[in-house]
C-alpha cells in the first residue's frame, strides 16, 4: 500500500469521525511512526472511548466503510472492531481497526492523548501517548510489539512516566513482559 494512500485515507476518515462528534486517537503503526520508530504498516488503528461499536457503526456505514468481521472481537483490554475503507477510484481498500472501550483505562488513554500535526493530514489529530502505546504493545505480547517497546523506551526513557506504565501493566498482569522489555532496553 503506498504510504500516501494510507495518509490520505486517514485524513478523509479523521474529518468524517470528527464531524460525527467522535474523538479518535491514532494508535498502532502510525502512532509508532509519530513517536520516532517507523515500521511498515498498511492499516489504520484508531482508539475510541465508547461502550461498543453499536454507538457509532451507522456513521461508519454512512461514510462507506464495510465490516470486515460480523462482530467485534473481545481482546480484554478493548474490543477490536474491524472494517474496510474502500479507496475512491481504486480497487484497493484500507483495513481500519477500531480499539473500543469505556473502561477506566480508556478514560485515561483519552485524557493523555497528544494533540499533534501529522504530515498529510489537514487537521490536528490526537495520537496515543507514548506510555499508552507502550502499554498496548506490552499487553499484545507479540515479539514485534516487544521490539517496539524496547525501541520506544530507548528513545523516550528520560520523559516516560514509568509509574503510570507500571501501574497499568500491573493491573493487566503483564509485569513480566514489561520487565523483560525494560531490561532489554539497556
Amino acid at each position: 500500500m503506498p504510504p500516501n494512500t494510507l495518509i490520505e485515507s486517514l485524513d478523509r476518515l479523521w474529518l468524517h469521525l470528527e464531524s460525527c462528534d467522535l474523538r479518535p486517537i491514532l494508535a498502532g503503526g502510525l502512532a509508532l511512526a509519530f513517536w520516532g520508530n517507523p515500521r511498515s504498516t498498511q492499516d489504520l488503528d484508531l482508539a475510541l472511548l465508547a461502550p461498543d461499536d453499536k454507538t457509532f457503526s451507522d456513521r461508519l456505514y454512512a461514510f462507506g466503510l464495510r465490516r470486515k468481521t460480523a462482530d467485534p472481537i473481545s481482546l480484554g483490554l478493548f474490543e477490536l472492531s474491524q472494517w474496510n475503507l474502500p479507496i475512491p477510484e481504486s480497487y484497493l481498500e484500507i483495513d481500519v481497526d477500531f480499539l473500543i472501550s469505556d473502561s477506566d483505562y480508556y478514560v485515561d488513554v483519552d485524557r493523555h492523548a497528544i494533540a499533534a500535526s501529522f504530515d498529510g493530514v489537514s487537521v490536528p489529530i490526537r495520537v496515543m501517548s507514548v506510555e499508552d502505546l507502550i502499554i498496548h504493545k506490552v499487553y499484545a505480547e507479540r515479539l514485534i510489539d516487544q521490539a517496539d517497546v524496547v525501541a520506544l523506551v530507548q528513545q523516550h526513557r528520560d520523559r516516560l512516566n514509568l509509574k503510570r506504565i507500571e501501574t497499568w501493566v500491573g493491573e493487566f498482569g503483564c509485569e513480566a513482559i514489561w520487565e523483560t522489555c525494560l531490561d532489554r532496553s539497556g
